[in-house]
């Protein structure tokens, strides 16, 4: 759905805007993470060649967060691929242009459900998020069973508490 979803994000002279007025509120960051087709970017499987690109350990905290928001054990191999961008403007779009692969079995996200992306990329998005940020995330509930949504409202209020984060949480289902 979301691959040809039609919502865009900002512009990035109203988002730089909205974070300037932000910022005479006290807040160190401003993080704003949207479910768009450009964050759930679909990467070509063929070209990356796994077996030859360098793994990239990911903390554990992240994932157990996976692990514990999506209720399973599959993370526990979670690594990433740094895809590096060779002459194609725009080809990666994801924050420093990782792919998250399991690596154990040569998995990669691609074959992720779309409730798994989108936590990964919600965790990807948050990943050292400063203290006394502001967190804006629009769609919060999109694709994600109503069990994970619990679990996911729960890790993001620990995250706020630990980081004196403020967060807004937009949902359009009621």
């Amino acid at each position: 759905y979301l691959d040809y979803c039609a919502t865009t994000p900002p512009d990035k002279r109203v988002l730089n805007t909205f974070t300037n007025v932000l910022s005479s509120f006290g807040y160190t960051d401003t993080i704003y993470v949207s479910a768009t087709k450009m964050r759930f970017d679909v990467h070509n499987p063929a070209q990356l060649q796994p077996q030859r690109l360098r793994r990239h350990n990911v903390s554990q905290d992240f994932k157990d967060a996976m692990n514990q928001i999506l209720a399973t054990t599959k993370f526990n191999d979670l690594k990433y691929i740094q895809l590096v961008n060779r002459g194609r403007p725009g080809r990666y779009i994801r924050h420093n242009n990782k792919l998250y692969i399991i690596d154990s079995n040569n998995y990669s996200e691609n074959a992720f459900s779309l409730g798994e992306r989108f936590v990964l990329n919600m965790l990807d998005q948050l990943e050292g998020v400063q203290n006394n940020s502001l967190v804006v995330i629009d769609e919060i509930e999109l694709a994600l069973h109503p069990i994970a949504q619990i679990a996911f409202y729960n890790y993001l209020n620990d995250l706020a508490h630990s980081k004196h984060l403020t967060q807004l949480l937009i949902q359009q289902s009621l």
